[in-house]
């Protein structure tokens, strides 16, 4: 709570309010902000994969993404950092629930962004 009253900004608070409900691990607790920022997803699925994010399909605006690369940095961050980062915000009674909706979600941007990842292939 003190940090809810301590937040700099909307983005701020919305997180720390996931971050309360995501210590339910309750699969059917979230928040969700109208307004929030990330209403469209990159055209690529992320698989977990021998404990790596991995491509497992990638749409036709893809580029020259392939399944199977495996990604090393998602816009700047350490892949590993960005998961559980994701999966800290997410509220779900098992590994694999937070996991899944975690992958889901760090593809998620706003209209005309760009997702910058530095992967192996």
């Amino acid at each position: 709570l003190t940090s809810a009253a301590d937040d700099n900004d909307e983005k701020a608070f919305l997180n720390t309010l996931r971050r309360m409900v995501a210590a339910l691990h309750d699969g059917h607790g979230f928040v969700y902000q109208q307004s929030s920022d990330t209403t469209v997803a990159a055209p690529v699925i992320f698989g977990w994969v021998e404990n790596k994010i991995v491509i497992t399909k990638v749409g036709p605006q893809g580029g020259d993404l392939q399944p199977g690369d495996v990604v090393l940095k998602i816009d700047g961050k350490n892949a590993a950092d960005a998961l559980a980062e994701a999966e800290s915000l997410i509220s779900g009674a098992t590994t694999q629930w937070r996991r899944q909706l975690a992958l889901f979600r760090l593809r998620m941007g706003t209209k005309d962004s760009e997702l910058k990842l530095e992967r192996s292939f």
